[in-house]
């Protein structure tokens, strides 16, 4: 079954917040502990927003700063008080819903993060619906759409395409796939206009990686283990992702020459960059994600031949990366890496 999707950006919201609808959605969601001093030291927090310009001071009687640390809490209580009050309101995705009747269930709902929406129906009429629903709630409290980053598939006929949200990529199937990566030119020299040690680089680089919290929900999410087709994009995308990340990070370091030249160090940022079962971060991260060894396969060649395209100055390290026995020959990892590479090695298919 296809459903039709609309991804929607709220246009400017920090900057066209109501500071007495904001007062008012505040007032509505109050815990039980002082609702009083809260709502006065919000009172006061908007009424202390002065800009100096041209010399003038002048205070902003519309918006809130987006610096402050409590900005992105009010935005979204202001977004709440929107969703809950407008004439969508029926329509938006409560975890604690209670599952409904056959007979009475919605044909379609509204997911929100922050001020990104995602409307989702099983027809173009009723996504329309939807779609106005929202609307007129935004402006009712001062907002409105980002036209130009407002995505649909709902002109597609034939074969919907895929909607844009949160970074991920939301196909008609619902199925969530990895976004693309193209490895193009490179476009930078330098962080911050400061050269970086090779050590700082396999440290940006290794942060970077364990970041990668939302792998689990899409390589896990519901139906992958049957769905190849979707598994499989995602395990080229994941290679694709590590390879933009290894030129991203490696490409600053004005060691770069000599180290990607060293054996020794060379064996480092292989393991480091092995999409699975070689990386010493994405081993212990992601190889758990992965109980297929073809997938594990894909994954690493789809690193390699993103890298292959800068051979010249990664062909050592693609040694490393296409022959893995080679570090197991070394002896110098420690017995659990071993092990796991060791297990790498006897995957069918592995030559």
């Amino acid at each position: 079954m296809w459903f039709f999707l609309l991804r929607v950006d709220v246009a400017d919201c920090f900057n066209n917040i109501d500071h007495t609808l904001l007062l008012e959605a505040m007032d509505f969601s109050t815990m039980p502990f002082c609702p009083e001093l809260l709502i006065s030291e919000l009172s006061s927090f908007l009424s202390c927003y002065i800009i100096k310009l041209g010399g003038q001071y002048f205070m902003q009687t519309k918006g809130i700063p987006q610096g402050a640390c409590v900005s992105v809490d009010l935005a979204n209580l202001y977004l709440a008080r929107s969703d809950q009050s407008g004439p969508a309101k029926a329509y938006f995705w409560r975890s604690k819903r209670k599952a409904a009747t056959h007979a009475g269930r919605l044909d379609a709902t509204i997911l929100r993060f922050h001020d990104d929406y995602l409307c989702i129906a099983t027809s173009k009429e009723r996504l329309l619906l939807v779609r106005n629903a929202l609307f007129d709630g935004l402006h009712k409290f001062g907002l409105r759409s980002n036209a130009s980053k407002e995505t649909s598939n709902i002109e597609e006929s034939d074969d919907p395409i895929a909607v844009d949200w949160l970074g991920l990529e939301i196909t008609p199937n619902l199925d969530f796939l990895l976004p693309t990566v193209i490895c193009g030119p490179r476009t930078f020299d330098r962080f911050s206009g400061y050269p970086l040690s090779w050590r700082d680089c396999l440290w940006r680089l290794s942060r970077y990686l364990r970041s990668y919290d939302y792998f689990p929900l899409v390589i896990n999410q519901l139906g992958a283990a049957v769905n190849c087709s979707v598994a499989e994009v995602n395990a080229r995308r994941l290679g694709q992702h590590t390879a933009r990340l290894v030129i991203f990070y490696v490409w600053p370091c004005p060691e770069r020459h000599a180290c990607l030249a060293s054996v020794r160090r060379v064996r480092r940022l292989a393991v480091r960059s092995y999409p699975i079962r070689l990386s010493e971060i994405l081993l212990y991260r992601l190889a758990a994600l992965f109980d297929r060894h073809s997938l594990v396969l894909l994954s690493r060649d789809s690193l390699v031949q993103c890298l292959h395209q800068r051979r010249s100055e990664f062909r050592l390290l693609l040694r490393f990366l296409c022959d893995p026995s080679l570090i197991l020959r070394s002896g110098k990892l420690p017995p659990s890496k071993t092990n796991l590479l060791q297990k790498f090695m006897d995957a069918p298919g592995n030559n």
